[in-house]
């Protein structure tokens, strides 16, 4: 479950930092900072990579609570990224618009 839940902070990571350069409605060099976080929280990324390998295997000995957890977090993860294609949509839109 370790691994997994790796996998999946560094996906989130990556969403909220997506969110977080979206939220204004334009993308601009102020949003570098956001860039940044990603560098400071490198080791996310890196534990999440070294520890694919052996996530997949953990997939299937999941017990009931753990699916379920995980479930959930993935279900948080598809609702953010639904929320930032939505808001990277009405980004483009305003452009369009100009």
């Amino acid at each position: 479950m370790k691994e997994l839940n790796e996998i999946l902070d560094a996906l989130d990571l990556t969403l909220d930092t997506a969110g977080a350069v979206l939220e204004d409605g334009k993308v601009d060099l102020g949003d570098l900072k956001h860039g940044l976080t990603l560098i400071n929280n490198y080791k996310v990324f890196t534990g999440a990579v070294e520890g694919a390998k052996e996530a997949w295997p953990e997939i299937k000995d999941l017990d009931q609570a753990d699916a379920i957890a995980i479930g959930v977090r993935v279900y948080g993860s598809l609702k953010k990224l639904v929320d930032i294609v939505k808001a990277a949509k009405a980004l483009d839109s305003n452009e369009d618009a100009k």
